[in-house]
């Protein structure tokens, strides 16, 4: 009674006492929940006392509470299997209380205060008001140690005794009934799900087990696995939260979030689950397999806005009806997929109304794959012979083939894995600090397109006459980007097919081009000057033909010779080389190829991986090039300053129509920066 307060509302002419927890100052959430949490307190101590006292009960024992006691219809018989199922029942929820009394609950506040949660919109406010709550606590920790251990207990003990409750017979009296009895509703079918899933929750609590195993139902396929919340140390509640709600961080016009983990990434990360399903498609080939193993339709996705897919509960809507992908397809069927193995999975069409059902198989791939080894990449043959296309006047969703693109004998993942091991030794993972140069697509010019990947989110594009910053998303060959055209923002995918290291064939809009990607610190226009650098400033490396593997990997090698790299590293790609292997480079703590001096002068940070391009756009649009300083007048001169000293000659002219000039005399200047500024401009001007 003291732990409550109340306040009398009355409705309707009945009168209510509202009654809540009166926590203030010196009782909390976590006093409340010791009640049944905290093993030294009185209803912990009752659950214990009653699974001792329920093993007392032997094979063949029979208890029965009269009606009189226990106010039911009947006489309730109370025998051997019944107590077996309580206990384990008992045991159960003891080894879950066991979990959660490792962490603190304790939560001193104003009941107002917390009522009123517009105080507490983000889970990370809640926790910086509140540091402590459901952080582990060591002294805690004594009932986990054998928490599993009871689980495993109760659920052995359940299996065993589940079929002599399932199966027993009714009472012969009439007037008497079992204390547990299974519903008449239940079948055969039922008991088998129940065992299997039983044997499901075993496997999880110590390694991964299938979650379809788990429900029984029709879903992703997914393996999932509770034996992270048993493991020695508790398991980081708070940091899961935490995490789970930064993944939010802000949405990526192309797909995904641009910073963070999505929820499925962060449960892998947790050891919760894994072998997932993708999240989406885009970029890939499914091939779809009738049940009598025939294929039915390839199909090209090249975006993820033709569908929606939860690797979850494995259902894809297909947001382009008219051109459905799957046999019986509609709306409120739509398709489930289950992941089976790698690059491979199970798809099934439930229709309820008329007690139909159709499934096959399916494999998945990269597309910038060539699987029939045809000399072009599998997604650009679906695109060519695509019989029916969902697409607007901007965007291209899926491409549907009725074909088998020639797929080699007895077509099946390993050879998918084989080809995208390929990909991978090939492939770079990421683009960061690379420059790709891309043979230009314009008939009239033979020029080059030159592209430097600055970031993990940006490249910079330099035709030669503007430079623009652009955002992107790769992933092992496969380019994605936002294009503005005809006002109009459009995705563009670029597919890359590497040939080697440093060279690729490029696909983007049913074209090709041979384009080659080196690091951004070589200097292969040799003008002295590393040619990410010369982009970052606005000037586009001066190449003049397309650079080959050896060429390359030469450069690569003379640097690492001249830098005294040692010869294993040679052909690293991953990372700008570090200062202390280069003594020319430039201090970059966070790795972003944005020097920390320019960030620290134009904005971004040194500790942020993931802001250069906050220097690149002050530096670019706040600061003059060389080359805009030449053109600041048509006609203008650059002086250069030497020794501190600046030295020119002014030549003044006379003439008496404005058409004839000649010399009227020459007047020598020098201008000394005497000033502590690093920059400093001076202009004539002449007295009115």
């Amino acid at each position: 009674a003291e732990l409550l307060q109340g306040t009398m509302t009355t409705e309707n002419g009945t009168a209510y006492t509202i009654a809540y927890p009166s926590l203030g100052e010196t009782v909390t959430i976590g006093d409340i929940f010791s009640i049944i949490t905290r093993k030294d307190l009185p209803v912990r101590e009752l659950i214990e006392n009653l699974i001792n006292h329920m093993a007392s009960f032997q094979n063949g024992d029979l208890v029965e509470l009269p009606d009189s006691f226990s106010g039911y219809h009947s006489d309730i018989i109370i025998q051997y299997e019944d107590a077996m199922m309580i206990q384990s029942t008992l045991k159960i929820l003891n080894a879950f209380l066991a979990l959660i009394d490792q962490y603190n609950l304790s939560l001193n506040y104003d009941y107002d205060e917390l009522s009123n949660l517009g105080a507490y919109e983000t889970i990370k406010a809640f926790f910086s008001s509140y540091p402590d709550i459901l952080k582990a606590v060591p002294e805690r920790a004594e009932d986990h140690a054998d928490s599993k251990s009871e689980l495993l207990n109760a659920l052995d003990k359940i299996k065993e005794i589940l079929p002599i409750i399932w199966y027993k017979s009714p009472p012969e009296d009439p007037f008497k009934t079992h204390l547990i009895s299974i519903s008449d509703d239940s079948n055969s079918e039922d008991y088998a799900k129940l065992n299997e899933q039983i044997d499901a929750l075993k496997v999880s609590l110590n390694g991964f087990e299938t979650f379809s195993n788990l429900t029984q139902e029709n879903d992703g396929g997914f393996s999932f696995s509770l034996q992270p919340f048993f493991s020695e140390e508790p398991f980081p509640i708070q940091s899961l939260l935490l995490d789970l709600e930064s993944t939010d961080t802000g949405y990526d016009f192309i797909h995904g979030y641009e910073e963070g983990f999505s929820d499925t990434e962060l449960l892998m990360k947790y050891g919760i689950i894994k072998n997932l399903l993708p999240t989406n498609f885009a970029g890939k080939v499914l091939v779809i397999y009738n049940s009598n193993g025939t294929i039915y339709k390839t199909v090209y996705y090249s975006n993820e806005n033709s569908h929606s897919f939860s690797p979850i509960s494995g259902e894809l809507n297909n947001w382009s009806m008219e051109n459905s992908i799957f046999p019986n397809e509609d709306w409120s069927n739509p398709p489930i997929l289950s992941y089976e193995s790698p690059n491979a999975g199970t798809w099934i069409i439930n229709d309820y109304m008329y007690d139909n059902e159709s499934s096959g198989s399916f494999y998945f791939y990269n597309g910038n794959l060539d699987i029939n080894d045809n000399g072009v990449i599998d997604a650009l043959e679906i695109i060519n012979g695509a019989t029916t296309t969902s697409s607007s006047e901007y965007s291209t969703d899926a491409y549907i083939s009725e074909q088998s693109l020639n797929f080699p004998p007895n077509f099946n993942p390993s050879q998918i894995t084989i080809k995208e091991s390929q990909l991978e030794e090939a492939a770079p993972t990421s683009l960061k600090g690379f420059i790709v140069v891309q043979e230009s697509k314009d008939e009239y010019t033979n020029d080059y397109f030159v592209y430097y990947y600055i970031s993990n989110n940006d490249f910079i594009f330099n035709d030669g006459i503007s430079i623009q910053n652009y955002h992107y998303n790769y992933e092992r060959g496969i380019e994605r980007y936002q294009n503005n055209e005809h006002g109009h923002m459009s995705d563009q995918i670029v597919y890359y097919n590497f040939d080697t290291t440093y060279t690729a064939t490029a696909f983007e809009d049913g074209e090709e081009c041979k384009l080659a990607i080196y690091p951004s610190y070589l200097d292969l226009d040799d003008d002295g000057l590393e040619d990410g650098t010369e982009m970052v400033a606005g000037i586009k490396p001066n190449i003049i033909a397309l650079p080959s593997y050896s060429e390359i990997n030469s450069a690569i090698a003379y640097y690492s010779s001249k830098n005294s790299q040692d010869s294993s590293d040679e052909d690293s790609l991953d990372s700008q080389p570090s200062p202390e292997l280069n003594p020319n480079a430039l201090e970059d703590l966070d790795n972003d190829n944005m020097p920390d001096s320019l960030e620290e002068k134009f904005g971004g940070s040194s500790s942020n991986a993931n802001d250069a391009n906050v220097a690149l756009n002050a530096i670019l649009n706040d600061t003059y090039t060389l080359n805009e300083l030449r053109d600041l007048r048509l006609g203008s001169t650059l002086f250069e300053i030497s020794e501190g000293l600046a030295s020119f000659n002014i030549l003044l002219e006379e003439s008496n129509d404005l058409v004839s000039w000649s010399e009227y005399g020459t007047y020598s200047l020098e201008l000394s920066n005497d000033s502590d500024e690093s920059i400093q401009f001076f202009r004539f001007k002449m007295a009115e």
